[in-house]
C-alpha cells in the first residue's frame, strides 16, 4: 500500500481548574433555593507542524459561571423547579487547525458562552423540562475569501428552546423507560444545523427466566426526526428509526456471560455524526448496517 502523507504532527498540553462554591437554603414548607458561582480557568497549547508549516495555537480563558435555582415539593412525589445557569464550550484543536494547504491559521476562536433557563416538574416516574438557551460566539463552519473551509465564531447569538420528557416504570420482571424531546431552535434563516426537530427513545428490559441461570431480553429503539444540515435548511437528513436487541444468559455457578443480538435491526442508512454546513450536506461516520453478533465474557 501507499503510505499517506502526515498532515498534522502536534503535541498538546492542557489544564483545567474549576472551583465552585455553592449555597443552599431549605424550608419545612418544601421550598429550596440554591446558588453558586463557579470560577473556571482553562489552558491549552498545541505545538508542532500542520500542512508542513510551523503550528502554535495557545488558548487561555477565565470565566465566572453563576447559577441560581429554586424548587418546591408538592406532596410526597411531585416537585416543580426553575433555574438559570451559564455554561461554555471551548474550541477543539480540530476546529483550530487550518484546512488551507499553505498552513495558514484561521481566526483565533473564542469559547462559546451560553445562558440557559429551565423550568419543569419531576415525579418518581416522570419528568418534563422546558428550556431556553442563548449561545454567544457559537463556533460554526464557514468558507473564507479563498474558498478554504474554516471555523469562526458566529457574530449573532443562537437561540435554542424546547421540551424534554422522560417516563419510566418498573415491575418485578420488566423495566420500561421512554424519553424524547421537541426542539424549536432558530438560527438566522434556518433551523439550527444538527438538531433534529424531535426524537424519542424507548428502552425495555425483560427478565424472561430467573432461576440458577438467568435469561434477559433488552431492546432499545430510537426514532429521530428530520435534521437540518445547513443554516438555509436546503439539506435535510431524513427521519429514521433504528433498534438494537440483545438476548443475554448468565449462570450463578459459571463465570461466563453469553449474549446474542443485533444492532440496527431496521437496517437504516443514517449517520449519527453530521458534517454541518458541509457544502452539499454530505455525511461522514455513517452508521454500520444491520449487524448480528455473539459475545462471551469470562469473569476471572
Amino acid at each position: 500500500g501507499i503510505e499517506s502523507q502526515l498532515e498534522y504532527d502536534l503535541n498538546v498540553r492542557q489544564s483545567r481548574v474549576h472551583w465552585a462554591p455553592a449555597f443552599s437554603w431549605a424550608w419545612d414548607s418544601g421550598l429550596r433555593l440554591e446558588t453558586s458561582a463557579a470560577l473556571s480557568q482553562r489552558t491549552r497549547e498545541a505545538q508542532g507542524t500542520a500542512a508542513d508549516s510551523s503550528y502554535n495555537s495557545p488558548f487561555n480563558t477565565i470565566q465566572i459561571l453563576p447559577r441560581i435555582g429554586a424548587s418546591q415539593s408538592l406532596g410526597e412525589a411531585w416537585n416543580v423547579f426553575a433555574q438559570a445557569s451559564t455554561g461554555f464550550s471551548d474550541p477543539t484543536n480540530f476546529e483550530s487547525l487550518s484546512t488551507d494547504i499553505s498552513g495558514a491559521l484561521p481566526a483565533v476562536l473564542e469559547s462559546e458562552r451560553a445562558w440557559t433557563i429551565e423550568t419543569g416538574f419531576r415525579h418518581d416516574r416522570a419528568e418534563v423540562v422546558f428550556y431556553h438557551q442563548t449561545v454567544n460566539q457559537a463556533i460554526v463552519e464557514d468558507v473564507d475569501s479563498l474558498d478554504n473551509k474554516t471555523f469562526v465564531n458566529a457574530s449573532t447569538p443562537i437561540n435554542m428552546g424546547g421540551v424534554e420528557w422522560q417516563v419510566r416504570q418498573t415491575w418485578p420482571r420488566f423495566h420500561v423507560q421512554a424519553s424524547g424531546a421537541f426542539q424549536f431552535h432558530r438560527w438566522e434563516d434556518g433551523d439550527l444545523p444538527g438538531s433534529p426537530r424531535w426524537m424519542a427513545n424507548v428502552q425495555h428490559r425483560w427478565k424472561a427466566w430467573e432461576r440458577n441461570h438467568r435469561w434477559t431480553l433488552q431492546t432499545w429503539m430510537r426514532a429521530v426526526g428530520p435534521t437540518p444540515l445547513n443554516t438555509s435548511g436546503a439539506n435535510i437528513h431524513p427521519t429514521y428509526v433504528t433498534a438494537n436487541v440483545d438476548l443475554g444468559w448468565t449462570n450463578s455457578s459459571v463465570p461466563i456471560e453469553l449474549s446474542l443480538g443485533v444492532r440496527n435491526a431496521t437496517n437504516e442508512a443514517y449517520s449519527s455524526w453530521h458534517q454541518l454546513n458541509g457544502f452539499g450536506g454530505r455525511l461522514y461516520n455513517r452508521a454500520p448496517p444491520r449487524t448480528w453478533y455473539v459475545s462471551a465474557i469470562w469473569n476471572l
